[in-house]
This record gives C-alpha cells, structure tokens and sequence, in this order.
C-alpha cells in the first residue's frame, strides 16, 4: 500500500512526464484524475491522460509509474487479461515489446505439457538446474513484473534459484514456467552440469 506523501509525490511526478500540451490542457487539478493498478505484484499509478492507441485502436499503451518513481508504460490488449509494463522509454517501443512477448509466449504454450512435466521432475529430483536472473529477463515476460514477483519472495538481490523452488510455485504462478522453460533450454545448449544438490 502507498504512503499519501510518496503516493502525492508519484502523482506529481507522472503528471510532469505529460508532453506540454497535454499538461496544459488537462489543468492544474488533473493528478486526482489518475489511476491506480495493483495486479502482478505490482503497485503502479496509471495516467488516463498519457494514453496512446495502435494497431487500429487494438491495443493500448498508458504511462505509469511505480512505487520507486520508475517511469514505464503498461500495454493492454483485449486477448490478454493483465496488462504488460514495460520500462521502455517510447510507448511504441513497448507495444513492440509486448507484442514480441504475448507472441513467445503463445509458441511456449504449445508446449506446456512439456513445461508442466518439467516442473514436476523438478520438483521430485528426477532433473536439476538453477534458474539465472538471465533466464528470467530472457523470458517473455515483463522486467519490472519479475523484479516485483522475487521482491515479493525476499529474493531481490538474488542471481541464480534452483529450479525445484519455482517449480514447486509454479502451480501458484504458472507463468513461472515461461521462466522454466528457458531455463532447460539455456541449460541443454550449454550443457551444463545439474548443480550440486541442496
């Protein structure tokens, strides 16, 4: 939950990354006008007024900020249920990027009883890896999404998981497969060795 002083700060913050026109337009007063979204473990206040419409009015993308005062811009799309933050700077650079992503992911999908059985040999020792913070970021899925999600697990600062912990939060989170599943794939190019276990 945000604080009223930060949670004012955010709002004044957000509404000074309006171009000059649009500032001007909207008046003084327009900071009450924003919203705020919580889902995905992410706390993020939303500017109606920063919005910008692709691919025929499809898809969405809106400014926001979140709890640390980063800037990004969160992409709908009516075939998705959650929207995708991304910290790219330009809100068509992170259409691109959503895009790319909803698309890896729908190829991973048709895959996913390979994923769900991965996760199970993970979880009762018959396969062994560790998960990188690469393998995370190589996913297809939002950077500021999985900082919130290790945050939420204390494991900020952590570098490389072993893979049996996510697997066995991968029935409360299932996009942790995504992250599984580049994982294995990192691991069998590269041939690397299962860690030595805990």
């Amino acid at each position: 939950m945000m604080h009223d002083v930060p949670r004012r700060r955010l709002r004044r913050r957000l509404a000074q990354a309006r171009p000059p026109e649009q500032g001007a337009a909207a008046g003084p007063s327009i900071p009450g006008a924003m919203m705020r979204l919580a889902e995905n473990r992410l706390d993020l206040m939303v500017d109606p007024i920063q919005c910008r419409s692709f691919d025929d009015g499809t898809v969405t993308a809106c400014r926001a900020i979140d709890r640390r005062g980063d800037l990004l811009w969160v992409v709908w799309h009516p075939d998705h249920p959650h929207g995708y933050p991304s910290r790219r700077e330009h809100a068509a650079s992170a259409v691109a990027e959503a895009t790319q992503a909803w698309k890896r992911r729908r190829a991973i999908r048709h895959d996913w009883t390979h994923v769900k059985a991965l996760a199970r040999d993970l979880r009762w020792g018959r396969t062994a890896f560790d998960v990188t913070r690469e393998d995370a970021a190589e996913a297809p899925l939002a950077d500021a999404g999985i900082d919130a999600f290790l945050a939420h697990l204390g494991l900020g600062g952590a570098r490389r998981v072993p893979g049996w912990f996510l697997a066995w939060l991968m029935p409360f989170e299932p996009r942790i497969g995504y992250v599984l599943h580049t994982a294995e794939r990192r691991t069998a190019t590269a041939g690397e060795p299962d860690p030595t276990p805990v």
